[in-house]
């Protein structure tokens, strides 16, 4: 499936619920869901000794239902309005990187408080040991406004 396909696949799972993403993600060999609601995460470790931890969210501001995407002079569109596209773009984008052999991460409800990865920090141990211990580094596909991109304030400055 060409990149194209991917991200519009993407696109049109319905706005107001993330089943669609978890269950295409949990489809992948040796991931781990847990969690429900806003609180939920799905993790896979990745079998790269340099690996890296991908993420994304699969929640989106636009609750909409599912978005009308049209695809007009190579600019994809919702003709209902906003475009989920920071969330589900960068969902697609991991599910492009799946088979590099870094590590997954897909959260719930951080459009809501950033419930799903604080969840998973306080009570996942387990896992925000292997995150914060077996990885080089994090890279969040996510975006702010239409050509921004979007920087934490987490971790050290090192």
């Amino acid at each position: 499936m060409n990149d194209n396909k991917v991200l519009l696949e993407f696109l049109n799972m319905p706005l107001g619920s993330t089943g669609e993403i978890f269950a295409k993600f949990g489809e992948l060999q040796g991931t781990e869901h847990r969690g429900e609601g806003k609180k939920q995460f799905l993790y896979r470790r990745g079998l790269r000794k340099d690996r890296v931890l991908l993420v994304a969210h699969a929640d989106t501001v636009w609750d909409c239902g599912r978005q009308e995407i049209a695809r007009e002079n190579g600019i994809i569109r919702n003709r209902k309005g906003g475009l989920g596209a920071d969330d589900r773009a960068g969902c697609a984008i991991v599910w492009l990187l799946r088979d590099l052999g870094h590590s997954l991460l897909i959260v719930d409800g951080e459009e809501r408080g950033r419930q799903g990865s604080n969840w998973l920090m306080e009570a996942n141990p387990d896992i925000r040991n292997e995150i914060n211990n077996e990885h080089n580094f994090v890279i969040e596909f996510d975006r702010r406004n239409g050509r921004d991109y979007k920087c934490y304030n987490v971790g050290t400055l090192e």
